[in-house]
């Protein structure tokens, strides 16, 4: 963000909300991206850990019967976080070389610049299209009303940036990863 400023360019930084990001991992997908990647062990072992899970609910000493999880991952775990980084190893190369992405786990952030305003939102929107589109090839849903928008430098709004028909609001300032970021 300092390199766009210095470079007296515009600049936006978006972050896409996903619902339910955990939840929604599917082992299937897993196994369709990485089948060429990872070793044969190594996606054995996390398709493993992906699937053949099953819960039970007790409440007052009652129980309920045994479902079968046929998607997710264990929430906490240390390993959840990493896997669904594996889910999203592609996102920098869908999206291009006109940005980049900063993410752990399922907070993405993207960066995006321009010599001009139009052209920043362009690339934008060009960029945000492609990405919710990946998203929702591995199974994700987009939260738009938590997806946000902030201006680095100058702050000249001109036109609207929409995801799934949807207007998004130009923040001021955004949450990354527990620290605040003003504009």
């Amino acid at each position: 963000m300092a390199e766009i400023i210095d470079n007296h360019k515009h600049g936006i930084i978006y972050s896409v909300d996903l619902s339910a990001a955990f939840d929604l991992l599917k082992p299937d997908k897993f196994l369709d991206l990485f089948k060429d990647i990872l070793t044969e062990g190594l996606l054995f072992a996390l398709a493993d850990f992906l699937t053949h899970r099953k819960f039970i609910v007790e409440l007052n000493g009652n129980r309920s019967n045994e479902v079968r999880l046929d998607r997710g991952c264990v929430q906490g775990s240390i390993l959840g976080p990493k896997l669904f980084s594996l889910y999203l190893y592609q996102l920098e190369q869908k999206l291009g070389q006109d940005c980049s992405v900063k993410s752990y786990a399922d907070d993405t952030y993207v960066i995006v610049s321009g010599k001009t305003i139009t052209e920043t939102e362009n690339r934008v929107k060009k960029i945000l299209k492609t990405h919710v589109k990946y998203l929702k090839s591995i199974g994700m849903v987009v939260n738009e009303s938590k997806t946000e928008l902030m201006w680095i430098g100058k702050r000249n709004l001109t036109d609207n940036i929409l995801v799934n028909n949807k207007s998004l609001q130009y923040k001021t300032h955004m949450k990354v990863l527990g620290n605040h970021s003003t504009k």
